[in-house]
């Protein structure tokens, strides 16, 4: 396998896409993968192969949102887009192997609330996003 990108269409569906779709290719032996964020609205994805150089991709700029780094002791979040749907993410510290991705969360731009959560599952923050992509927290 030399990279696979997967497009999520919801309700567990993924689609395969292509390389001159994705543009994502690791020739060599990968060892890890880690997101890194640059700002608030750009990242970087790094892969690692063994006894070779990193390759360096920048996420297609659909598929960006506002990045949020994460406080120490926060542990979840959960991302509410005003239909019902709802998306959880879990974080932890040093829990894989060679892939620990930096602390923070992409928010889709569709997204309506965020909630950060910690290890006793009381909420930390809840940051609502309004049309205009402009937030606010409390």
């Amino acid at each position: 396998m030399v990279g696979l990108a997967l497009k999520n269409e919801g309700k567990g569906r993924f689609i395969p896409l292509s390389l001159d779709e994705s543009h994502f290719f690791v020739p060599g032996d990968g060892k890890s993968l880690v997101q890194l964020p640059l700002s608030d609205q750009k990242s970087l994805i790094v892969a690692s192969q063994n006894n070779d150089s990193l390759k360096v991709f920048k996420p297609l700029k659909a598929q960006l949102g506002r990045i949020i780094p994460l406080r120490p002791e926060e542990v979840k979040v959960r991302i509410s887009f005003g239909n019902d749907q709802i998306q959880n993410n879990e974080f932890y510290w040093g829990s894989t192997f060679q892939s620990q991705s930096s602390r923070s969360i992409t928010v889709p731009t569709k997204a309506k609330k965020v909630q950060f959560f910690n290890n006793f599952g009381k909420e930390t923050r809840n940051i609502k996003i309004s049309s205009d992509s402009t937030a606010a927290s409390r």
